[in-house]
């Protein structure tokens, strides 16, 4: 008598694209014993939490909460919902503990850049020189008794960019995370990421990491359980003025775009702290970045891809416990380790 196969349980799969936060914003989730249903209410709930991020932190949107507190915060301080205060309070605690090199306080030296894109003509020293003061993280003040922030010149301001697109996602992984069902994954834009679910130690996700330059190649790939990612590039978005290209990452201690080409990738247990970390990886290089990072989130582990002599190959460091995985078409020996 033959025994009869073992019928496979069938794996449900929903998946959703949808634009926010300045970017696409790509949620999935699966299961087998949850319906499609099911699960769609799942991807649902974690674009709630984007969609209230956004409403808070966009500061191209004049009706946002953030757009509210840029106009009127050197007037009088402002005072701010406890939703807004908890994504502001630790950003600015982060930009103090990394002296700037990640920073939530750059919008002057933002639209300095927007508008010399705009007229395709460089800032001046000079306007450098003021952009760079009223980018100064230590005359913004917050009262945590009365949730209020204070700017002490005008014109100063908040961008919460890649930190509030952090928080989004840390967000959805929570309310993902409050039903059972076996895994899901948030990408933000593809340098945002996180993954949830009960099962995802067991079965993680498998995530292609890009060349800094071109999106076409894959240099490799990495495991991606229940962790934030975030990576930070100076190819990732670019802008030309008179002929030069730019990064659109802003050096906080220059005033200028970051001149230094590469990418870094940090993991931490929550993708807005993977946000800062990766900015540290970065700005430092894989060694003093993440003895940076540590001190920050001791968790953390961090990868660095920066240019070879012989482009489009790349120098790939990472740390003992990255978890990466070498790409078969350009094996790991190609991107050399120090």
């Amino acid at each position: 008598m033959t025994k009869k196969a073992k019928k496979q349980k069938r794996i449900n799969l929903y998946r959703e694209v949808r634009y926010l936060m300045g970017t696409t914003v790509e949620i999935l989730a699966e299961d087998d014993r949850q319906s499609e249903a099911d699960l769609r209410q799942i991807v649902h709930d974690g674009f709630a939490a984007f969609e209230t991020i956004e409403r808070l932190c966009n500061r191209f949107d004049p009706a946002s909460e953030v757009s509210r507190l840029n106009q009127n915060a050197a007037v009088s301080p402002v005072s701010v919902s406890e939703e807004l205060f908890e994504i502001i309070q630790p950003g600015l605690t982060l930009t103090h503990r990394t002296n700037g090199i990640f920073s939530i306080c750059l919008l002057p030296l933002m639209r300095l850049w927007e508008k010399a894109q705009a007229i395709q003509c460089l800032p001046s020293p000079e306007e450098v020189r003021k952009a760079l003061e009223l980018s100064d993280f230590r005359r913004i003040h917050l009262d945590h008794q009365n949730r209020t922030v204070f700017f002490e010149h005008p014109g100063m301001g908040l961008d919460l960019g890649g930190f509030a697109k952090g928080k989004a996602v840390d967000l959805a992984t929570m309310e993902m995370d409050e039903t059972d069902f076996s895994r899901g994954l948030i990408n933000a834009g593809t340098s945002s990421l996180s993954g949830c679910g009960q099962q995802i130690t067991q079965n993680p996700w498998q995530i292609g990491m890009r060349h800094y330059q071109r999106e076409d190649l894959l240099v490799g790939a990495l495991h991606l359980e229940r962790m934030g990612l975030s990576t930070s590039g100076t190819g990732e978005k670019t802008f030309d003025i008179a002929g030069t290209r730019f990064s659109h990452l802003l050096d906080s201690q220059t005033g200028f775009p970051l001149d230094r080409q590469g990418s870094a990738t940090a993991l931490t247990f929550w993708a807005s702290d993977a946000e800062v970390a990766s900015k540290l990886i970065l700005a430092h290089g894989l060694e003093k970045g993440l003895a940076c990072a540590e001190r920050l989130f001791p968790e953390v582990q961090g990868c660095l891809l920066v240019p070879d002599p012989e482009p489009p190959a790349v120098q790939l460091a990472y740390s003992e416990g990255f978890p990466w995985l070498p790409n078969e078409v350009f094996p790991e020996s190609g991107f050399p380790s120090p």
